[in-house]
């Protein structure tokens, strides 16, 4: 097991429309919200950097990332939770130096989500240990 302090690791998590990795690049579309005007299901997209220690070079580490309501809830679409869980691993081609930290972008996209009015925040995890969350709020038309 991946041990990783919440001080050893840590992500940049931009809430957007659509986003792509190209060669470890980032390109955002529509990105930085908080908010989400909604006439029904809701899509976006998590464009995220992370960092870990480089002592965890070439080891696979356990990556998740939960929506949750205000209340800390599990977020559930047709009674799954609303979750994505992997594994990553850096094999750099160099040696790092031991003050420097590995790094990965990811871009995870979710569409058409029933999202009910009200607040939610994206839990980031790496290896178990919560590492970044972000928050955002649903809103209807008319309400």
């Amino acid at each position: 097991m991946v041990a990783i302090p919440r001080t050893g690791a840590r992500a940049v998590v931009l809430l957007c429309d659509a986003a792509q990795d190209v060669n470890g690049k980032l390109y955002v579309l529509g990105g930085g919200f908080s908010g989400v005007l909604a006439t029904g299901p809701v899509s976006m997209t998590l464009a995220m950097k992370l960092f870990w220690p480089v002592e965890s070079a070439g080891e696979n580490v356990p990556l998740r990332v939960t929506l949750l309501d205000e209340d800390g809830d599990l977020v559930t679409q047709a009674g799954e939770p609303i979750r994505v869980e992997g594994r990553m691993s850096a094999n750099p081609d160099a040696p790092v130096p031991p003050d420097k930290m590995l790094e990965s972008v990811f871009v995870l996209p979710f569409v058409g989500l029933d999202l009910a009015p009200g607040g939610y925040r994206w839990e980031v995890s790496l290896a178990d240990t919560p590492v970044e969350d972000v928050f955002f709020e649903v809103r209807r038309l008319g309400a």
